[in-house]
C-alpha cells in the first residue's frame, strides 16, 4: 500500500493569538521537549503583486529521546500577513510525497489512524493566520524533511517591491543560532537585484542547481537577532503597467495587472485625495 502525506487547509475567520513554537513528543503523552530546525533553505520567486516562497526544512530532536522511541513533531507557526499555503511535500526515506487537501475531520481521522499504525503522515491545519503542522514518526537523532510553498502579497514603494519573510516560523526553532540560506529565482529580467532590508551590505552570488536553474544566493548566519525580515527587489514596468497570466489547468487561467497610477493615469504626486476610474477591454 502506498504511503501518503496529507495536507489539511482549515479556514476560520476569527482572529487567533499568534503562536510560534516547535516541540517533539511521544504521541498521546502530555509532556513535550524542544524541537529544532537543523537546515533551512528559502527559495523566493517574484510574481508581480505577490512572491512565492518555498521553504525546505529539516526537523530534529537532538537525541532527547531514548533509542527505539518514535516521536511526533508539532510545529505551530504564523506566516506573513495575507500568505496562503498552496503546497506541502514530505520526504519518506528517499521518496517525496505531495499532500492533498481534504476536510478537517476526515484528515484528522486519517492522520490518527496512520500514527497508530506506525507509518508516515503529515498533517497541516490553518486557523486565521495560525498554522499547525504534525509529522510522524521521527526516530531520535534522525531528521524529517519537508517542503512548504506559500504565496505572500508584496508592497510596492517607490519602485521597490518588499516581501515579508517567515521570521516567526523560523525563529520557533529552539536553536540558539538559526542560519538560513536564501535563493532568489526569476524567469524574467524585470525584477532587478535582490537585497535584504535588514542586511543592506549583503551581496547575492550566482549559483546553478543540478537541474540547471539559475539563482542568486545569500546565507544569513543567524536570524535569531532580527525583529523584522524583509526581502526586496526593484521593478520597472514597461509603459507604466505589468500584465501576466498563468495557466493552472486546462480549464482555469489566472491574470494579474499592475498599473502605476502616477504614470499611466497622469496623477500628480501630492497629498490630495483623488477618484479615478479606468476600464479594461477583455473582449479579446
Amino acid at each position: 500500500m502506498k504511503r501518503l502525506t496529507f495536507l489539511l487547509a482549515l479556514l476560520i475567520i476569527s482572529q487567533t493569538l499568534a503562536i510560534n513554537e516547535l516541540v517533539v513528543k511521544v504521541p498521546n503523552v502530555y509532556t513535550s521537549k524542544p524541537g529544532y530546525i537543523d537546515q533551512a533553505t528559502l527559495v523566493i520567486q517574484p510574481y508581480g503583486g505577490y512572491a512565492e516562497q518555498s521553504l525546505y526544512l529539516e526537523y530534529s530532536d537532538h537525541n532527547q529521546f531514548t533509542a527505539g522511541q518514535q516521536v511526533e513533531i508539532i510545529h505551530r507557526f504564523e506566516l506573513p500577513q495575507g500568505s496562503t499555503v498552496n503546497d506541502l511535500w514530505l520526504w519518506i526515506g528517499d521518496n517525496v510525497m505531495k499532500a492533498i487537501v481534504i476536510d478537517t475531520w476526515k484528515a484528522r481521522k486519517i492522520y490518527d489512524s496512520i500514527v497508530s499504525m506506525k507509518r508516515d503522515p503529515a498533517f497541516l491545519t490553518k486557523s486565521g493566520n495560525q498554522y499547525e503542522l504534525h509529522i510522524y514518526p521521527l526516530t531520535p537523532g534522525s531528521i524529517r524533511k519537508i517542503k512548504m510553498n506559500f504565496i505572500t502579497p508584496t508592497q510596492s514603494i517607490l519602485g521597490e517591491i518588499l516581501a515579508e519573510l517567515p521570521l516567526g516560523m523560523l525563529n520557533s526553532s529552539n536553536n540558539t543560532i538559526q542560519p538560513l540560506t536564501i535563493l532568489y529565482r526569476t524567469t524574467q529580467d524585470i525584477w532587478g537585484v535582490p537585497h535584504l532590508k535588514e542586511f543592506p551590505s549583503a551581496v547575492f552570488t550566482d549559483v546553478t542547481d543540478t537541474l540547471g536553474y539559475h539563482y542568486r544566493q545569500y546565507k544569513v548566519a543567524n536570524i535569531k537577532t532580527l525583529s523584522t525580515f524583509r526581502f526586496a527587489y526593484n521593478f520597472s514596468m514597461s509603459q507604466s503597467a505589468y500584465f501576466s497570466s498563468s495557466e493552472n489547468d486546462s480549464s482555469q487561467r489566472y491574470f494579474q495587472l499592475m498599473v502605476s497610477a502616477k504614470d499611466a493615469l497622469g496623477i500628480a504626486v501630492d497629498s490630495s485625495a483623488k477618484k479615478v476610474m479606468f476600464g479594461l477591454d477583455l473582449s479579446g
